[in-house]
């Protein structure tokens, strides 16, 4: 029998790879269906991947929209550039009522 040598490093439990996400579009550069959902991004934070709906391809890391399965970009330019002007709109709109 053997005797667990003190001396070893711990095991560690090899990663177990995550089962195919049901309902996600192929990947346009890779043709994978395995793909992680954003839950925040830089670009549209917290609620636009709920709007936009952004996943990234675990074997090449493209990032695209689930549902399509086109790249999010555009979306991602009109979400962005929608919240600026509702910030700038609101700042002035706080400036305007100080004075």
């Amino acid at each position: 029998m053997n005797k667990p040598n003190p001396y070893d490093s711990p095991q560690v439990d090899t990663p177990v790879e995550r089962p195919k996400a049901i309902g996600f579009a192929a990947c346009p550069n890779c043709s994978q269906q395995n793909a992680n959902r954003a839950r925040w991004t830089i670009w549209v934070g917290l609620v636009g991947p709920s709007i936009l709906n952004p996943v990234k391809c675990v074997h090449c890391g493209t990032t695209f929209n689930s549902k399509t399965g086109e790249s999010s970009n555009t979306a991602i330019a009109i979400y962005f550039c929608i919240t600026v002007f509702i910030g700038i709109a609101v700042m002035i709109a706080i400036f305007m009522t100080t004075q």
